[in-house]
């Protein structure tokens, strides 16, 4: 099965806050999927927000071209240091870019050699994917797309009744996302609510969704004609 990340949904315009977080006091909220509390390097340039027109220019561009090259997007190779280290520094300076959450999302689950320990929870372990995506909540909680994502890997890591409420979260903020209902219909059939997936499946594909994966899910249970 495959969730799917639209990049044209990435750059929704956002709420944003009056009050915006030091390094220091954003931190590193939250804990692992083992219960172990979340941590991270601190300091550094930022953090900006990702879905604020005033930061689109030269604020969030210093670090594209030192850390987030289409390189590093994509998984190719790094910029500055590794993938990681610079997924890691974009994500410090810029907690809600969208596509570098996707990307330290795919990166935990490639297998390689050098990242397989983002999974793993050991005590020489590096930050994994729920911990940068705790800190985007914290840091913009109105930002649906985030939830979106931290939905996905929830997903991904077989924690289906988790992804439906993130799920749930993007869509109360987002309630016109076809991406939102499309994973949402994804998790209702893995949790065996085929007839609340066909209606999010409804939704999504009247919202302009383009793939068939859902629909042929449900078509394969007798729940789709």
């Amino acid at each position: 099965m495959r969730i799917v990340l639209l990049c044209a949904l990435l750059l929704q315009a956002l709420p944003t806050f009056s009050f915006d977080f030091s390094q220091n006091q954003l931190g590193w909220p939250g804990k692992r999927l083992d219960g172990v509390p979340c941590r991270g390097k601190g300091g550094g340039y930022g953090p900006f927000d990702y879905t604020d027109p005033k930061n689109q220019g030269e604020t969030l561009n210093r670090v594209y071209r030192a850390h987030f090259t289409p390189q590093v997007e994509h998984l190719i190779h790094g910029q500055s240091g590794t993938i990681l280290a610079d997924l890691d520094y974009t994500l410090r300076a810029i907690p809600n870019q969208h596509q570098a959450l996707y990307a330290v999302i795919r990166l935990s689950f490639l297998g390689r050699r050098d990242y397989r320990g983002m999974l793993s929870y050991s005590h020489t372990s590096p930050t994994p994917p729920e911990c940068y995506l705790q800190r985007a909540i914290k840091y913009r909680p109105k930002d649906g797309q985030v939830k979106v994502l931290y939905g996905i890997y929830l997903y991904k890591r077989k924690r289906f009744k988790s992804a439906f409420r993130m799920f749930n979260a993007a869509i109360k903020l987002m309630p016109d996302s076809s991406e939102a209902y499309y994973n949402r219909g994804l998790t209702l059939v893995r949790l065996k609510r085929y007839d609340l997936a066909k209606d999010d499946a409804t939704r999504a594909y009247d919202l302009g969704f383009p793939l068939d994966g859902l629909r042929n899910k449900l078509k394969k249970l007798g729940y789709w004609k």
